[in-house]
């Protein structure tokens, strides 16, 4: 009689398991990975998109946004609202120049980022707490 063995044995099958999930695990943190950094870039465009919209509306509108000192981004939305596609902040602190009317710093939360804006650059930090109300 003929003993004909094809096909793999159980260990082989197990080795071969064993390294497809090791491949599928790195794989996966870098996928997630991008995912994450995709996400934190979209808010910041985001913000800048916000903080442009605050500047339009201001050169072109005949009533301007005040906020010389720090105020809630609520009551700055329903200005710009309709400018404003996608995902915008719903907390944070704007304050605008008196004299040039354009927005001096911004502290917005969106999704679970906080973009911050000094004026002329942006930053964004990972956080899921709130911030702080204008005082």
């Amino acid at each position: 009689m003929k003993n004909n063995n094809k096909g793999f044995t159980l260990v082989e099958l197990i080795a071969i398991i064993g390294i497809i999930g090791v491949l599928l695990s790195a794989a996966s943190f870098a996928v997630i990975s991008q995912l994450n950094k995709g996400q934190k870039k979209t808010e910041q465009i985001s913000a800048k998109n916000f903080i442009t919209a605050v500047n339009d509306y201001n050169v072109i509108s005949d009533v301007k946004i005040n906020c010389t000192s720090p105020c809630q981004v609520s009551t700055v939305i329903p200005y710009v609202k309709k400018s404003l596609h996608g995902k915008y902040p719903k907390e944070g602190e704007i304050t605008i120049s008196p004299t040039t009317h354009k927005v001096a710093r911004a502290s917005l939360k969106i999704q679970k980022y906080i973009v911050k804006y000094d004026g002329s650059k942006y930053s964004i930090t990972s956080s899921l707490e709130h911030l702080p109300n204008a005082s």
